[in-house]
């Protein structure tokens, strides 16, 4: 999962895109997130656009 930290903390990436940058399945890169999520990590997601960490409390990534 902490590669898919330093990827979000970079860069917008699909699940697709995590999935062939780790060697996961994109269906476990679906649970990685919402685990990640779970735990308080500030990612968010669009779909046909893809994951991010949102930067500041309060600044959305998609939708300012």
């Amino acid at each position: 999962m902490a590669t898919i930290v330093e990827v979000l903390e970079r860069e917008i990436s699909t699940a697709d895109k995590l999935a062939a940058k780790t060697g996961a399945s994109a269906r476990q890169i679906y649970r990685d997130i919402a685990a990640l999520k779970q735990i308080g990590l500030p990612i968010e997601g669009e779909a046909g656009f893809g994951y991010a960490m949102r930067l500041r409390k309060g600044v959305g990534l998609f939708h300012g």
